[in-house]
């Protein structure tokens, strides 16, 4: 029996310490997974020793600008999902959809996202396992197993020698 009650929450979203784009997308995906049961919370911080590590002024306030700032470039991105959306602020200046496709989404041909899953993986030290995450097959199954096709037998093969160690 599946529940249609449960809500999903995972208490606060530190603003200041997250890149409001990456963020925006992956609560994004995780409500679209909890069939818009997610509860999205926010916060702008608690620990010092939080801001030290994300050289976040605690002082001077800067821990609520960039609260602001974020929930504003969230709250930007949602309500533009058929538009493009262009933010420059004081502490995000990259919200574009070239930072989405340089950074986030890992797509073209099969070459393309064999070498950004070869980078990643040199950026990140290695993958234990890989967490791989598609689009809604629902509406396009056809393409969802093309989709799949090409990921088994041109990019992985590609990928052989990363060992995940």
């Amino acid at each position: 029996m599946r529940t249609t009650n449960i809500k999903l929450g995972t208490g606060a979203h530190l603003l200041p310490f997250h890149n409001p784009v990456e963020l925006a997308h992956r609560v994004a995906y995780l409500d679209h997974l909890a069939q818009g049961r997610y509860m999205f919370g926010i916060g702008s911080g608690g620990l010092l020793s939080d801001h030290e590590l994300f050289d976040v002024n605690f002082e001077e306030g800067e821990h609520h600008a960039r609260t602001r700032e974020a929930l504003e470039i969230i709250l930007g991105i949602w309500g533009n999902i058929d538009g493009s959306f262009d933010y420059e602020g004081k502490f995000w200046n990259d919200v574009t959809l070239e930072y989405l496709v340089d950074n986030l989404w890992i797509v073209g041909s099969p070459d393309t996202v064999a070498r950004k899953l070869r980078d990643m993986y040199e950026m990140v030290g290695g993958f234990g396992t890989l967490l791989w995450l598609t689009f809604d097959h629902s509406e396009n199954r056809e393409a969802y197993e093309k989709a799949m096709t090409l990921m088994a037998t041109e990019v992985m093969p590609q990928l052989a020698d990363l060992t995940g160690e």
